[in-house]
């Protein structure tokens, strides 16, 4: 996909923004027990990306590799111990289903 990963900016970084983003919002859904901090983790998982956004491809490519790495740790760890998180009916304020 991309032919030269010391090249940087938003238009070869678009992909590695969103993946990251959403993997850090998995992250900190997995691993926030109450909403304060769970959206402090999400504004940060947003803002870092956006940071990044002018750095080459290949180092992004290196950020979203270890973010979506973080994601898979985190899961097994939290799922072997059976820690559980916020859900985002939690985060948003809405009424559990039942």
């Amino acid at each position: 996909i991309w032919r030269d990963l010391s090249a940087g900016g938003f238009r070869h970084n678009w992909l590695f923004i969103l993946i990251t983003i959403l993997a850090s919002y998995y992250t900190t859904l997995l691993t926030s027990q109450d909403t304060r901090t769970a959206w402090q983790g999400i504004v940060m998982s947003v803002i870092f990306p956006l940071l990044f956004v002018s750095l080459p491809s290949g180092l992004f490519l290196y950020y979203t590799a270890n973010t979506l790495i973080q994601l898979l740790v985190t899961y097994y760890v939290y799922k072997k111990y059976k820690i559980k998180g916020i859900t985002t009916r939690e985060l948003l304020g809405l009424p559990r289903r039942d």
